[in-house]
C-alpha cells in the first residue's frame, strides 16, 4: 500500500534552527545516516534540516490546521494508536516533529525549548529535505541560489508534506519541506560554527611551537621535494606535513573536557604585517623566496615548515 503524502503551505515563520544550505551526512551521535526503508536501504543519507517557529497567538488556526494534518498522517500509519473518536492514545515519545517552544522540559542535550532564541510563544515544526535539498526563492518566487540569501533568522514560508513512518521501531511522522520561500529578512540566530569556514576566515599564519621540528619536503617524485630543472623543488599541497602544531587561528581544547580557548590569531588584533625584506627559506635542495616557492607548487604550510635563513 502507498503511503499518502498530505501537502500544505505554512503561515509566516521565521527559521530558528537548521541550516536549508548545508546537508548533513552525520546524526547527532556522529553515525553515517543511511536509508532505513525501501530498495535503497543501506544507502547514504544527506539530510537537510530547519526549524520553523510559528506564532501560537497570531496563527492559531493555522497551527491548528496543521495539527490535524500531522494527526492523518499518524493514523495512516499507527491507526492502533488511536481510539474510535479519533483521540491519539499512543506513546508520549511519538514523534510529531514538533515542539513547544515554551516547554522547560531538557532535551537529551540538557537544552530547554524556552531557553532558546526566537522559541518562546511558538510551536516549532522539524522540517527535512532530501537529495539536493529544498527548492529557496524569494518572495517574487525568483530562484535564491546564495547562500547569503537566506539566513537564520529570516522571516519564511514552507511549502511541504507530511507523511507516517511507518513501519518504524519509533514510530512518528515525517515533515518534509518542498520549497521555502523568503518572506522577509529577520535578525540573525547564531548557531554553531562551521570549522572549516571559520578557518578559513581568519588570516592568520600557521605558526609552529619553537619545539617542533617538521620532517623536511621528501625528494619522490610525487611529494614535495621534487626539483623542476633550474627552479625551486615542486610542491604538493596533498602532501605538506605541518607536525604536531596547531594552526593557529583554529580553537584549541585543553585536553578531553577541557575548556576551549582561543589560539594565537583570534584575539590580541590582526596578524603581524610582512617583513621588510622578502624572506628566504631553506628546503632540502637550496633556498628560495616564497614566491619561488608558490610558483613551483607549494602552498603555505608547506613553505612555513622550512627555516628561513
Amino acid at each position: 500500500m502507498s503511503k499518502e503524502y498530505i501537502e500544505f503551505l505554512t503561515p509566516v515563520g521565521r527559521i530558528v534552527s537548521g541550516d536549508p544550505w548545508k546537508g548533513r551526512s552525520k546524526d547527532a551521535k556522529g553515525n553515517i545516516r543511511l536509508i532505513k526503508n525501501g530498495p535503497n536501504a543501506g544507502e547514504p543519507l544527506v539530510e537537510y534540516y530547519v526549524a520553523l517557529a510559528i506564532s501560537k497567538s497570531k496563527f492559531s488556526t493555522e497551527i491548528n490546521e496543521m495539527f490535524a494534518q500531522l494527526s492523518k498522517a499518524a493514523k495512516n500509519g499507527y491507526p492502533a494508536l488511536f481510539d474510535a473518536q479519533g483521540n491519539f492514545v499512543g506513546p508520549a515519545d511519538f514523534s510529531w516533529k514538533c515542539t513547544d517552544g515554551n516547554s522547560q522540559i531538557a532535551n537529551k542535550r540538557g537544552n530547554k525549548p524556552c531557553d532558546k532564541d526566537g522559541w518562546p510563544g511558538h510551536w516549532v515544526f522539524h522540517f527535512s529535505a532530501f537529495g539536493d535539498g529544498p527548492t529557496i526563492v524569494d518572495a517574487a518566487y525568483k530562484p535564491i541560489t546564495d547562500r547569503s540569501g537566506l539566513k537564520r533568522g529570516d522571516y519564511v514560508r514552507i511549502w511541504g508534506n507530511t507523511t507516517d513512518n511507518s513501519p518504524s521501531e519509533s514510530p512518528g511522522v515525517y515533515l518534509n519541506m518542498d520549497t521555502i520561500r523568503l518572506i522577509t529578512p529577520g535578525a540573525i540566530i547564531q548557531g554553531g560554527t562551521d570549522g572549516v569556514e571559520a578557518m578559513r576566515a581568519v588570516a592568520s599564519p600557521d605558526v609552529l611551537p619553537d619545539d617542533v621540528v617538521p620532517p623536511e619536503a621528501s625528494a619522490t617524485t610525487e611529494g614535495p621535494g621534487t626539483q623542476a630543472a633550474g627552479g625551486p623543488p615542486m610542491g604538493n599541497p596533498q602532501s605538506a606535513t605541518v607536525g604536531a602544531g596547531t594552526a593557529s587561528g583554529a580553537p584549541v581544547a585543553s585536553g578531553p573536557g577541557g575548556t576551549v580557548t582561543q589560539a594565537q590569531g583570534f584575539a590580541g588584533g590582526p596578524p603581524p604585517g610582512p617583513p621588510t625584506s622578502e624572506p628566504k627559506y631553506q628546503t632540502s635542495t637550496g633556498v628560495y623566496t616564497k614566491a619561488e616557492l608558490l610558483a613551483s607548487g607549494w602552498n603555505e604550510a608547506q613553505i612555513l615548515a622550512c627555516p628561513v635563513v
